[in-house]
């Protein structure tokens, strides 16, 4: 995880990495509508109106990361994404429950540069750009069951950036949507490229 790789580089590279990821994570929710409701040691948790906005949030994140890389290779990084949606528990500016759990969990089953999202997240976002492949069932640690999971990826065209909110998307971080149905993100840095 990010503390055996604080471990392994220099102080002032790590610091570098990790405004930076904060950064492009940060900017990513706002430009979504979205809320940072809490930052963790590697990652962030925030709040998202729809599953559309939290996937192309998380799909910015990668483009805005990559970006960093090729420009910065000296202090190049990873995100592994996890995105879920669901009605989580708000109380004051923080939100947990399942749904945030399921986020998470998804999360850690992603590698660096990637984003994993679970089918409620595909149906709600269908017929926007975004394309959804099958990576198979996984046991989800609290989880009973399986759980299909699935990489998200951008069409041709892009993802519809359109009036989302009208229509109810390495580091790891997760967000919850702040409406009846929330779209739940996780997030944090996985592998020095």
């Amino acid at each position: 995880g990010s503390m055996e790789m604080a471990e392994e580089i220099d102080p002032e590279r790590w610091h570098v990495i990790l405004n930076r990821f904060f950064e492009i994570l940060t900017e990513g929710v706002h430009r979504f509508e979205g809320t940072v409701n809490q930052y963790t040691g590697d990652g962030i948790m925030a709040t998202f109106p729809s599953a559309a906005r939290a996937v192309a949030a998380a799909v910015a994140m990668q483009q805005a990361t990559r970006a960093y890389n090729d420009a910065h290779p000296e202090t190049a990084f990873n995100i592994a994404v996890g995105l879920n949606a669901g009605e989580p528990v708000a109380e004051d500016a923080d939100v947990f429950g399942s749904a945030v759990q399921m986020a998470a969990r998804t999360c850690a089953q992603a590698h660096g540069g990637q984003i994993l999202a679970t089918n409620v997240v595909r149906e709600l976002v269908f017929g926007k750009g975004a394309l959804f492949e099958d990576t198979g069932a996984a046991e989800l640690k609290g989880f009973s069951g399986s759980i299909h999971l699935y990489e998200v990826g951008v069409g041709a065209e892009g993802i519809d950036e359109g009036d989302w909110g009208e229509r109810g998307i390495d580091f790891r971080w997760f967000a919850a949507g702040a409406a009846a149905l929330a779209a739940v993100i996780a997030a944090g840095v996985v592998a020095f490229v």
